[in-house]
């Protein structure tokens, strides 16, 4: 006979079989329609990278709103991405990897390592002693940050150490950059030792570059997340890739990773433009490689090839060479709906539609691209370093040192 159900949990409180997907279900958005038309023919297919709709992020706002196509954009599309034999391919950034060269060493490392060591010495040529003071000074902590970076590119690597720890002979029979390797492979943990100098000299420094430029980061982030234009840029990028992959598993996209958006200019169109198609008006559509003037874009929303036409069809963008110009297209046919307060000062030269509403993701982007990920590279191994070099020394200080003491007599048997 059946007990009673078990009381609900308290609110709360996750039910039984969720509690392996806590996570996925706290991140998730809600599943929304799909921006997608379905084509009447074969078209060619994007290779991009889905990624899934998550919360607190650009995805989750881009996939509100109406659908940024109609009628007369899929045919334009269809008659540019149809799917053909002769349709060109897109480029491969990937390029095959070359062989590696049989390298002639001289006793203990391969000659073009030597000539490195000896390049990298000049800098140390006011070490009278030469490997010896050296060794001093980094065991003082005397040398600079510039000299260190010297210094750990030539340092001893594994190989070399083990090699130098298994050299019996003599050290005026080596060559000078081996002489240097055997005398610098004394010291003990040197690369953590180096690591550790220079970020005591750097550290300041390289905090505050890191921290300005993650600040810089979090104001791009901001700024993608309240930017309309890039919305509805990405709308029509998730509505042009999900309506060229319709119906395969790379269709039914809720996002993409960022970096598919470089192959929007790689994807050429199928055939081009004959001529240029004129509108229910009579004005030549424009397009992102013949953009019409300030003074005349944005008057009756029919310059640019927008669905206004008697059977709906703007025709063939003239110009448009990738998918990338054709979704620019796209964007500039709905001006009047995005650009409501100024409908005649919509674009200032070549790509000046996004970048005057992005300022911060500029900045983010040279930093990104340049001292940010070397500050925090240098950080994160500098403490790693300095965190061994903790360990080791808390480990040899924990030892127990005996040391004996003869301490002599005299001829009696006395000791003073």
């Amino acid at each position: 006979r059946k007990g009673p159900p078990p009381p609900p949990p308290p609110p709360g409180a996750p039910s039984p079989g969720t509690v392996g997907r806590r996570a996925a279900a706290a991140v998730a958005a809600p599943a929304g329609p799909v921006l997608a038309m379905q084509p009447r023919v074969k078209l060619r297919s994007l290779f991009w990278t889905k990624s899934p709709r998550r919360r607190d992020t650009v995805w989750d706002v881009v996939g509100e709103g109406d659908l940024p196509m109609d009628v007369g954009h899929l045919t334009a599309l269809e008659q540019l991405f149809l799917q053909s034999a002769t349709a060109p391919a897109m480029r491969s950034s990937s390029g095959a990897g070359a062989a590696k060269k049989a390298e002639t060493t001289v006793s203990l490392i391969p000659l073009s390592r030597a000539n490195n060591i000896s390049i990298m010495l000049t800098q140390f040529s006011n070490f009278r002693r030469g490997p010896q003071d050296i060794r001093r000074a980094v065991c003082a902590g005397e040398l600079g940050p510039e000299r260190l970076s010297l210094l750990l590119q030539i340092a001893p690597k594994d190989d070399e150490l083990k090699a130098c720890q298994l050299f019996s002979g003599k050290a005026e029979d080596l060559s000078p950059p081996e002489q240097f390797l055997l005398t610098m492979s004394t010291v003990p943990r040197l690369h953590d030792k180096i690591h550790v100098l220079i970020l005591m000299a750097q550290f300041q420094g390289l905090l505050d570059t890191a921290s300005e430029a993650i600040e810089c980061v979090e104001k791009a982030c901001a700024q993608i997340i309240s930017c309309q234009r890039l919305h509805a840029v990405l709308r029509v990028v998730l509505t042009v890739g999900n309506t060229l992959n319709y119906g395969t598993p790379r269709g039914s996209a809720d996002g993409l990773r960022l970096d598919s958006l470089q192959k929007l200019a790689d994807m050429k169109v199928t055939k081009k433009p004959a001529g240029k198609a004129k509108g229910d008006d009579g004005a030549t559509p424009g397009s992102p490689a013949q953009s019409p003037s300030p003074q005349t874009a944005g008057s009756n929303g029919h310059d640019l090839g927008s669905s206004g036409g008697s059977n709906g069809d703007p025709g063939l963008p003239p110009g448009v060479r990738t998918l990338l110009e054709f979704i620019a297209w796209v964007v500039f046919s709905h001006q009047q709906k995005l650009l409501s307060r100024q409908p005649s000062g919509w674009m200032r030269g070549r790509g000046g539609f996004l970048s005057d509403h992005l300022g911060a993701v500029h900045n983010a982007s040279v930093r990104v691209q340049g001292e940010m990920p070397e500050a925090l590279k240098a950080l994160e191994s500098g403490l790693a370093a300095a965190e061994s070099e903790q360990a080791a020394a808390a480990a040899t200080a924990s030892k127990n040192v005996t040391v004996r003491i003869t301490v002599p007599s005299d001829a009696a048997g006395n000791t003073p």
